[in-house]
């Protein structure tokens, strides 16, 4: 019958050599490994739907307690257990991989400077998907959800998967502009984590209305999130949310320009993640995250060189750790830092390294920053082609996420080349029809967007270029 089999296949399915196999030596005797993939299927699915269910779920659960004492883990790993799970209908693990492996995703493409703990991975290993990708497995992962809570009702487990689920839905549409959609999952997310009791989720979620309030410069609600993350994570004795809590304290002190204050909050924040880490990876961007708004204190009070030296010990301990991923945003910062003290050639390094890195990790926050004042530092090497690209680019990214303060230094950076075109032929001839507005309605744009940005230094650089312009 074996043969039989085989003939049939060798007939219908068109194989070559199907006899294609290896021998294997185990502890259980003589085993034959097929090595053609058309020979694997036709073994595979001679085998009744409840084995090959039975086996999937073996498997899965195989490879599930080999991890446990493993330091790095091959991410990949989790697409394997997600397979085995979905077929042996098994849906609990299946959600469970599922959401673990684009959590491992997001953490490493939206959070600015994410903690180091739910997934161990190999060092400098990356993930990326496509956007398409991304949305078929939320949709795949609600799939998952319907068929868990028809099977066994709105049981903890599910509700806790729902919860997940949210987090990573809301925090990814929050990131990429689409706020409504993103608050909605993340207020959904915060009810049923109540319910549960799951506290770490409810201090996720506030997070996540923060971050949303750093986008779009609500220093309010911030606060009043900020607050309420402090006073659960103090209630609960979560020492490292209590620091990053008081990190994004201090943020939101810079927000609103009480320096001193921001100052000693994030010194706090240090100080007690430095205790927990013991110069472990875990909580390592949280304090390189501290570090760069501590710069970011420095130079909204015009000290650009004082900044360059909290810049360097945040990229420092990135560095040593590979975690490049959260350099991008603090190149931008060190390249806007040399820019402001006239080191064109120092902030045009920064700046290319940065948007390599955008690129690479497809993260957005000041993503516009470094392509705008890159294409000012093209346009004076006269590089007019590669600075218009660049200029689009500032444009589009600043309107993608709907920061005041990225879209004030995009006008304002318009409203420098408006003026510069005035005594540039060949500039005014490949910006013409973009830039169609003049100098005073830039900078117009420009001051409104950060009128209220009370951190925002660069308001006064707009009315030196609208005064200059009058002359």
């Amino acid at each position: 019958q074996a043969e039989d089999g085989i003939r049939d296949v060798e007939r219908s399915r068109g194989l070559g050599d199907v006899y294609q196999s290896q021998e294997i030596d185990s502890p259980q005797g003589v085993i034959f490994k097929f090595t053609h993939q058309k020979l694997r299927e036709f073994v595979y699915f001679k085998q009744p739907l409840i084995k090959r269910k039975v086996l999937h779920n073996r498997i899965g659960l195989i490879i599930k307690d080999s991890l446990k004492n493993k330091k790095n883990i091959d991410i990949q790993i989790y697409s394997s257990l997600i397979y085995h799970f979905e077929n042996a209908g098994n849906i609990v693990l299946a959600l469970k991989y599922s959401i673990k492996y684009m959590e491992f995703y997001l953490d490493f493409t939206h959070e600015l400077f994410p903690t180091i703990n739910k997934i161990k991975i190999k060092m400098g290993q990356e993930v990326f998907f496509k956007k398409r990708e991304i949305t078929k497995y939320f949709e795949k992962i609600n799939k998952l959800l319907k068929i868990g809570e028809k099977k066994y009702g709105l049981v903890k487990d599910i509700l806790k998967f729902k919860v997940y689920y949210y987090h990573i839905a809301g925090r990814y549409y929050i990131r990429e502009g689409f706020y409504d959609k993103g608050i909605e999952y993340i207020y959904s997310m915060i009810r049923d984590a109540e319910i549960i009791n799951d506290y770490k989720y409810i201090l996720k979620g506030f997070r996540q209305i923060i971050y949303y309030c750093i986008q779009v410069h609500n220093c309010e609600l911030m606060k009043k999130y900020v607050e309420k993350g402090l006073l659960l994570s103090n209630k609960h004795n979560y020492s490292d949310e209590t620091a990053f809590f008081l990190r994004l304290k201090g943020l939101n002190k810079i927000m609103i320009a009480d320096y001193e204050e921001a100052e000693k909050y994030l010194n706090r924040s240090i100080e007690i993640l430095q205790q927990l880490s013991h110069g472990k990876i875990k909580y390592l961007l949280n304090i390189a995250g501290a570090y760069s708004y501590l710069g970011d204190i420095k130079r909204c009070n015009m000290k650009p060189s004082d900044s360059l030296f909290y810049y360097k010990k945040a990229v420092e301990i990135c560095k040593n750790k590979k975690l490049n991923k959260s350099l991008a945003l603090i190149y931008t910062k060190m390249g806007k830092a040399y820019f402001d003290l006239g080191n064109d050639n120092k902030a045009k390094d920064y700046f290319e390294e940065a948007i390599f890195l955008y690129a690479k990790f497809n993260s957005f926050w000041g993503r516009s920053i470094s392509n705008g004042y890159l294409s000012l530092i093209y346009i004076k090497e006269g590089k007019y082609l590669k600075a218009y690209n660049l200029m689009k680019l500032a444009d589009k990214f600043s309107q993608k996420i709907k920061s005041p303060y990225e879209l004030g230094l995009v006008y304002r950076i318009k409203a420098e080349i408006k003026k510069e075109m005035k005594f540039n032929k060949l500039l005014r001839k490949v910006f013409e029809k973009y830039l169609i507005f003049d100098v005073k309605e830039y900078c117009e744009q420009a001051i409104g967007k950060l009128a209220n940005l009370n951190e925002a230094y660069e308001k006064n650089i707009v009315v030196e270029i609208f005064k200059n312009d009058l002359k």
